[in-house]
């Protein structure tokens, strides 16, 4: 059975790709190796083309430049691939939804939904999306990547946070563990400078 809060999400969701389409997003990205505690940074403009394509400017970087090849590098790339597309949006033509709870978070209630890609396909993922009742608007995702972008990452398992914000669901943070062939496990952390959780609402 299909889960009223769907439709509220679906139709956020459109709203929310119009808007943002042409507003450009500072992150930073810091990519830390567990054994040995080697650390990369970089910091870079995210931007959504009209047909959702995802491009990064980077602006600096700093830290182990092998580490940011092995690991940012091919997590930006594998990031590129767009959320919006029809390929790997969060839809019923490429996901099973079920309702797993109804939470209260901060005054907030959320619906979290159980995900379950129907392929096994790049830029799916296995997992939960919590959603504002009242808006539809999604305020985290979370789960594993069901296939690696290339054979050199053998895991991601993450989990984004959005804050509400004048209507929309704005990206504050992503932290992943990222299982690597070549650099062992990874911890990366993504922070979204330009904005701010205070002034748009708290995050779950």
């Amino acid at each position: 059975m299909r889960p009223e809060i769907l439709d509220r999400f679906l139709q956020a969701s459109r709203i929310q790709r119009t808007a943002l389409q042409s507003e450009p997003i500072e992150l930073e990205i810091t990519a830390t190796l567990v054994k040995s505690r080697r650390q990369s940074q970089l910091c870079a403009l995210r931007r959504v083309s009209d047909n959702g394509e995802i491009a990064y400017d980077v602006l600096r970087t700093s830290g182990d430049d092998g580490l940011r090849r092995q690991v940012i590098a091919r997590y930006l790339a594998a990031e590129s691939q767009s959320r919006d597309s029809e390929a790997t949006a969060l839809t019923p033509l490429n996901y099973k939804f079920r309702l797993k709870a109804i939470v209260d978070q901060l005054g907030r209630r959320v619906q979290v939904l159980q995900l379950t890609p129907r392929k096994k396909k790049e830029g799916l993922f296995k997992g939960e999306l919590w959603v504002d009742e009242a808006t539809g608007m999604p305020v985290r995702e979370s789960g594993q990547m069901v296939k690696s972008p290339n054979w050199l990452i053998k895991r991601i398992v993450f989990v984004r946070s959005f804050a509400i914000c004048n209507g929309l669901a704005l990206p504050t943070h992503l932290d992943s563990t990222v299982e690597t062939r070549m650099a062992g496990q990874a911890e990366l952390s993504v922070r979204f400078r330009d904005v701010n959780p205070q002034t748009c609402g708290e995050t779950i």
